[in-house]
């Protein structure tokens, strides 16, 4: 276990950096991602407990993804890994590890695959799996097999994906999972099947 995790606070009592943590989600959700850096940045410097600090290096590393930030998100999922894992939280260990996958696979580094792999199988050993979650990474990996050239695969995983999402109502991510099934339809000469998912 970290250090963090034996000096952490685990007291229910009021966290400066709960209210904040709570603003800082909302900011993520919203987009405002250069307001939720500035924002992150100054909850870090405070005498934060350790039990809030995997959250708050996760939601940081979101936004600076969004921003095409990728070195600085790595360096914050890798803390929030270390975190989550040291506090077995599941859940939020396949979802860094999903990140740290998207992460990889934006920079071609060659474990992108093996770390979606690695988070799908944490998230489908949840009972019951998470199906935001799943959909996700399922997403994820089909994604890095489009990078591959691995189009059968990357097919497969898109439409695992889909199914999984259900009715989970995230218009831009089910909006990329049908762009990124177009493309691998469209790769292995099925354009039918390419136009139905355009």
């Amino acid at each position: 276990k970290s250090v963090e995790f034996f000096l952490a606070d685990q007291s229910s009592g009021a966290d400066e950096t709960r209210t904040g943590l709570i603003e800082l989600e909302a900011m993520v959700a919203e987009g405002r991602h250069q307001e939720a850096i500035a924002h992150g940045e100054e909850l870090l410097k405070l005498s934060t407990s350790a039990h809030r600090l995997g959250q708050l290096r996760f939601l940081l590393a979101q936004s600076h993804l969004a921003l095409a930030q990728p070195d600085k998100a790595a360096s914050l999922l890798r803390e929030a890994h270390a975190h989550f894992e040291s506090v077995d939280d599941a859940l939020m260990l396949a979802e860094c590890m999903g990140y740290e996958a998207h992460v990889a696979a934006m920079t071609q580094q060659p474990e992108a695959q093996q770390l979606a792999e690695r988070a799908l199988a944490i998230c489908r050993a949840i009972k019951p799996v998470p199906a935001p979650t799943e959909a996700r990474l399922l997403s994820i990996l089909a994604t890095v097999h489009v990078a591959n050239r691995g189009w059968d695969t990357a097919i497969t995983l898109y439409e695992e994906a889909i199914a999984a999402a259900g009715s989970v109502f995230d218009l831009s991510r089910m909006a990329k999972m049908y762009s990124g099934l177009s493309l691998a339809y469209r790769e292995t000469g099925h354009v039918d099947a390419a136009v139905k998912y355009a």
